[in-house]
């Protein structure tokens, strides 16, 4: 629990009373709800996802029970926005990792297809040599035959 703060205290979501239109989370956290925009007065505070003043065990981090409307305590703004800060943290951290591997294996496919293409241009090169060697072949055989007509044999 480094300073003091208990980061696995578990928190519930945010309550908001309109089913349509804007509302205020009824929680005293700050945080507003509507259909067009979501914001929170504080900072780093997910207006969708858990609610400082919403402490499922009924006591704030600080230890002083509070019922809403009271504002929640700044250590309940704390452990929520540290435990957001270090959820959004890890999934950067395996974005990172997810498009590395995707990096490498992009890399190895383009790997793959280079190999794949020089092979390609290697069996063209056989076969344009071999082209090649047959007209000159052919090309001795016509000379041959214009010879042997030309002399009357």
């Amino acid at each position: 629990m480094p300073n003091g703060y208990d980061y696995d205290k578990e928190y519930g979501p945010h309550k908001y009373t309109r089913q349509h239109g804007t509302s205020d989370c009824v929680y005293g956290c700050g945080c507003v709800m509507g259909p067009a925009r979501s914001s929170s007065k504080v900072p780093g505070v997910d207006p969708g996802g858990e609610c400082p003043g919403n402490p499922l065990d009924g006591v704030s981090a600080d230890k002083y029970a509070r019922t809403p409307p009271d504002p929640p305590a700044e250590a309940d703004f704390k452990v929520v926005i540290t435990r957001r800060s270090r959820k959004l943290q890890l999934q950067a951290q395996d974005a990172e990792k997810r498009a590395k591997m995707a990096e490498e294996r992009a890399d190895k496919g383009t790997a793959v297809l280079q190999r794949e293409r020089d092979a390609a241009v290697q069996t063209v090169n056989r076969i344009k040599g071999r082209l090649q060697a047959w007209g000159e072949a052919v090309e001795s055989m016509k000379k041959l035959v214009n010879e042997h007509t030309n002399t009357g044999g």
